[in-house]
């Protein structure tokens, strides 16, 4: 019988699974892109966030008001 000797044999690491090949979710590239705002931008989003209704408002009074 052929003796194989243990040096031979070796502990094999089991394989990381891959990752995913696909993009990241919207929600979570958004909040990357949050995080790594500086201070002065999310500070102007905010501010921009909390007018875009006013703004709408007041541009759809308007456009009813005026003739056509």
């Amino acid at each position: 019988m052929l003796h194989i000797p243990s040096s031979q044999f070796r502990t094999v690491a089991p394989a990381r699974p891959a990752a995913p090949a696909s993009k990241p979710s919207t929600f979570a590239a958004w909040r990357d892109l949050w995080r790594t705002a500086p201070r002065e931008v999310r500070h102007d989003f905010l501010i921009l966030t909390a007018a875009t209704p006013v703004l709408l408002a007041a541009f759809a009074a308007l456009w009813i008001m005026v003739p056509a």
